[in-house]
């Protein structure tokens, strides 16, 4: 059973390589989803979903950080244009869906280790199957 774990994780590997989705962590997420069932499906949304909750919540601190440090309204520096931008880049990092982060540079990177969790997860499963 952990070989045919092992097959699988390479069949999926493969087949984003092979139909070029490395580099779009949205499709690359999307065709995953398709390849796998069960368990391993539950366990790749999980971990998906987790880092990607992370990622959102990075970049709302981010936001909001920019935001925050920009000089008052009463400081020479400060440029009414600007820190609308800044007000405005806060509110869209609370509405935007988490999965549209999966379009950022780091989106494949979090596809590759979601996918990766779940052999950890499987394999990890099935030695104890075996123990009990």
């Amino acid at each position: 059973m952990p070989r045919e774990i092992l097959e699988c994780h390479c069949s999926v590997e493969r087949a984003l390589t092979g139909l070029d989705l490395n580099a779009n962590g949205l499709s690359s997420c999307n065709m995953c989803k398709q390849f796998l069932q069960g368990s391993a499906l539950s366990s790749f949304i999980a971990k998906a979903g987790a880092v990607l909750v992370d990622k959102k919540a990075e970049a709302i601190v981010t936001a909001e950080l920019a935001r925050d440090n920009y000089p008052a309204a009463t400081d020479a520096g400060h440029v009414t244009a600007d820190f609308d931008a800044l007000r405005s880049a806060v509110v869209t990092a609370h509405m935007r869906d988490t999965l549209d982060h999966l379009n950022e540079a780091y989106g494949p990177q979090v596809v590759k280790d979601s996918s990766n969790e779940v052999v950890k997860n499987l394999l990890h499963n099935k030695t104890l199957q075996r123990v009990k």
